[in-house]
């Protein structure tokens, strides 16, 4: 079973956007950023995140390597938004590499933890986990 893919696109043209920042665009692409971190963006992510984590763990992915090398990236981009956050004029280069962070952390969840998790929980719980996530993301 496959777990319905949950919608990324927001967060991926985001990325693309602050990788392509540049001074003339920093300002505006800041306020993007922090528009959608501090909005529903970094919780959708995280709830998404902490479902999937949570599922594993149940099934043996707790000390995997994948599940710390997640929550970490989530962090370190978190701390990256914080910084933008404090400091009004950001250069592009900071905003180029949140934008690949955000990427990578986007990426990994949909390609790596996804599939892990479908090849892992089983088929009733996986419905249940689709099911909430679905929910979570109306």
């Amino acid at each position: 079973m496959r777990l319905h893919p949950c919608e990324h696109a927001e967060a991926l043209a985001l990325a693309r956007r602050l990788q392509r920042s540049d001074p003339d665009s920093a300002a505006d692409d800041r306020r993007a950023l922090l528009l959608f971190w501090y909005g529903s963006g970094a919780s959708r992510l995280r709830t998404e995140e902490n479902l999937l984590l949570a599922a594993w763990r149940r099934h043996g992915g707790e000390d995997h390597p994948l599940a710390a090398a997640i929550t970490a990236e989530h962090q370190r981009l978190a701390r990256e938004v914080e910084a933008l956050a404090a400091d009004a004029r950001s250069p592009a280069r900071r905003l180029r590499r949140a934008g690949h962070g955000l990427t990578a952390l986007v990426l990994r969840q949909e390609r790596e933890l996804r599939s892990v998790v479908e090849h892992t929980v089983p088929a009733e719980e996986l419905r249940e986990v689709g099911a909430t996530l679905r929910t979570l993301h109306r």
